[in-house]
This record gives structure tokens, sequence and C-alpha cells, in this order.
């Protein structure tokens, strides 16, 4: 769970939401879930403030990567990487994950 912050970046990802919920019942509970994009970003941002020591944070970045595959919206990535500062620890994460 990531907190919303006021920035660009991130009133950009809140519009990307999907709902889910956890079972097909009628009446079931939704909940709403950040884009597998967002999520890598996320977690990028973290590894970085973390001065690129969290091995669990570079884990996840590069299952995401792994587990999406081509359905990751790469423009989309690079687009709020760059934005972010993020670029050459994503485009990292890209080259780990063998994608």
């Amino acid at each position: 769970m990531f907190i919303a912050q006021e920035k660009s970046y991130q009133e950009e990802a809140f519009k990307r939401k999907r709902k889910d919920k956890l079972d097909d019942e009628e009446g079931a509970q939704g909940f709403y879930i950040a884009s597998a994009e967002d999520n890598l970003l996320s977690k990028l941002e973290w590894f970085q403030r973390g001065e690129g020591i969290s091995e669990q944070q570079w884990r996840d970045v590069t299952g995401i990567i792994k587990v999406q595959g081509e359905t990751l919206d790469r423009t989309y990535l690079r687009r709020w990487a760059k934005e972010l500062g993020l670029s050459d620890v994503l485009e990292k994460a890209f080259h780990d994950a063998g994608g």
C-alpha cells in the first residue's frame, strides 16, 4: 500500500487504478488496486530512497517485470521514470529481469 502524494505522477497513478474484488459473489465488496506499472515505479522509488540496498524491493521490481512481461506499458514506465529520476535504475531492472 502506498499513500498518494501531491505530485503529478501520483495523480496519474491514481487515475490508472482498477477495481477488483476477492470473489465473484453478487454484492462482494470491491477495492482498488494500483497498476503493475505504478507498483513497479513506487518500488523503484523506495529502492532508490533506501540507497539501493534493499534486496526485497529489488526482487519485487524484477519479479513484476518477469511476471508481467510484455503486458507492461514500457512507454508509460519510461516517461514517469524520467520524470521521477529513476531512468537508470529502471533500465537496470529491465536488464536484471531479462526483459
